[in-house]
């Protein structure tokens, strides 16, 4: 018994210790929907992806997605209603304040990453204004 306690504490140690920290945003356009920030806990070898779904559900938030394979993987359409509207704004992924050059799926973060779905309609005009909101919460 006391050698199973044991092993069922160490795996328990194992656990946390291979985790890092993320904060995962949700910035959506004014009035539509209030931003979601949240500084949580994933498995070192989760995706943006998997932070994005867990937050999502976390929140109540409906994620609108299309998968398109292994090479490109998945495409983030709308969040809560708000949907992508090309030319003019449409969902962008930031990693620590940068327009990603890799989509959600791609993206390994490491601990204390800042990974975000903002809406915007360029990637540009929102990093700056963004990142120092999500770091600062």
């Amino acid at each position: 018994m006391g050698r199973f306690f044991v092993f069922f504490v160490l795996l328990l140690l194992l656990q946390f210790a291979a985790a890092k920290e993320l904060t995962v945003v949700f910035n959506f356009p004014s009035g539509s929907h209030e931003d979601v920030v949240s500084k949580t806990s994933f498995p070192d070898d989760a995706n943006a992806f998997s932070a994005f779904t867990a937050v999502a559900a976390a929140n109540s938030l409906d994620l609108n997605l299309s998968y398109f394979g292994e090479s490109w993987g998945w495409f983030v359409n709308g969040v809560n209603g708000v949907n992508n509207n090309y030319p003019t704004a449409w969902w962008h992924f930031w990693v620590n304040g940068t327009a990603s050059e890799v989509g959600i799926s791609g993206v390994v973060p490491v601990n204390n990453d800042v990974v975000e779905l903002g809406f915007e309609s360029s990637p540009l005009d929102a990093n700056a204004i963004v990142f120092e909101r999500a770091i600062n919460w």
